[in-house]
């Protein structure tokens, strides 16, 4: 009709490929002449159950989402990584568009700089934790929420620039291209499971696995295959 469609009886009207974020509680009344019920705690209108035709209002959503070179998802939170801000960032609980709503130390979201030299090169959800990788060095980040959040920088071979696909967990086992060969880490120092491929560079490396074995292709041509049963390539 003139008017739209009602949005679940709400009262919110909108037509194809325009949503009134009224359902959001985020619709903004620009005309002082069309019915409200209310004004939210945020600012914007709660409309009536009047018919109002879309071109009298206007809707909007704003976000904001830092610059991430890596992300990863783990409890209920996006994580990522920011080489231009050199900071972990973790979305609120639930919500992985919001990384600046630090509303609560429980569910909010959290963000913390780190000051380790070089690039993030990956970011990787591993058991209860999750890891933030550079080519030497490993951020690791334990706790159930913001407020206990805790860090453990260490050194130690980590992914490999450009590698950043090659990282899979399988059998609570993480798999790795590193810059000088491929790693298994179970939780201490990552061992070098690599030493019969040769010093022949490998880069670009992206993984997989099919339950019993791990699969590395790299940007050289090649194709691994390493029998975790046996320890064998």
């Amino acid at each position: 009709n003139d008017y739209g469609t009602d949005v679940n009886g709400c009262g919110c009207y909108y037509d194809a490929g325009c949503v009134i974020y009224h359902v959001l509680r985020y619709v903004k009344h620009t005309h002082d002449d069309v019915p409200c019920v209310a004004d939210n705690e945020d600012g914007t209108k709660a409309f009536s159950d009047l018919p109002v035709p879309i071109e009298n209002l206007s809707a909007s959503l704003k976000t904001s989402i830092p610059d991430l070179d890596y992300i990863t998802a783990h409890a209920n939170r996006l994580w990522g990584v920011s080489n231009k801000d050199k900071t972990i960032f973790v979305s609120a609980l639930g919500y992985p568009d919001r990384f600046y709503d630090f509303s609560s130390v429980t569910a909010g979201s959290y963000a913390v700089a780190v000051g380790s030299e070089g690039d993030f090169t990956g970011i990787v959800a591993y058991s209860n934790s999750v890891i933030c990788f550079k080519e030497n060095y490993a951020h690791k980040v334990m706790g159930d929420y913001p407020s206990e959040y805790y860090i453990t920088e260490y050194t130690m071979p980590g992914i490999q620039a450009g590698s950043f696909r090659s990282a899979v967990v399988i059998n609570n086992v993480l798999y790795y291209k590193g810059v000088s060969g491929v790693y298994s880490y179970t939780g201490g120092s990552p061992s070098s499971i690599s030493y019969k491929l040769g010093n022949d560079p490998l880069t670009g490396a992206v993984g997989g696995t099919d339950g019993n074995n791990y699969f590395m292709s790299v940007k050289e041509g090649k194709t691994y295959v390493f029998d975790m049963t046996h320890g064998l390539w």
